[in-house]
């Protein structure tokens, strides 16, 4: 529809980053629309990795009902149309609890990145 070009390469490392705020992705759908929304076919195995931080968790069937997971669904669904074969790295933050209390989930995933990156400094 946009004319975005297709993608041909994929280059271990460089992963897109989404942040998930208690907002949680479902996989089941995510496999329903490769399937029926891609062209190219993107593989119905094709997940992101999935990072967890204070707390965040992997959707489940009663928090989709609840429409939790629908702004999820929308960044990755996106995400891998525009840029598969590259994969997605989903930082998912359960910003109910110790995040919020932590001054929000931006700050967590700041403060999980720094202890990711900087010890390999």
């Amino acid at each position: 529809m946009y004319g975005v070009p297709v993608a041909s390469l994929n280059h271990t490392g460089n992963e897109l980053g989404i942040l998930s705020l208690n907002n949680w992705l479902w996989l089941p759908d995510l496999k329903d629309f490769f399937r029926n929304y891609t062209s190219p076919q993107i593989p119905p195995d094709v997940e992101p990795e999935y990072i967890s931080i204070d707390g965040g968790k992997r959707g489940n069937r009663s928090e989709i009902e609840a429409g939790k997971g629908r702004e999820s669904a929308l960044d990755v669904q996106t995400a891998y149309s525009i840029i598969y074969p590259q994969q997605v790295r989903l930082y998912q933050i359960d910003d109910t609890t110790a995040a919020r209390a932590a001054g929000g989930g931006f700050k967590a995933l700041l403060d999980a990145l720094v202890s990711i990156f900087i010890p390999l400094i």
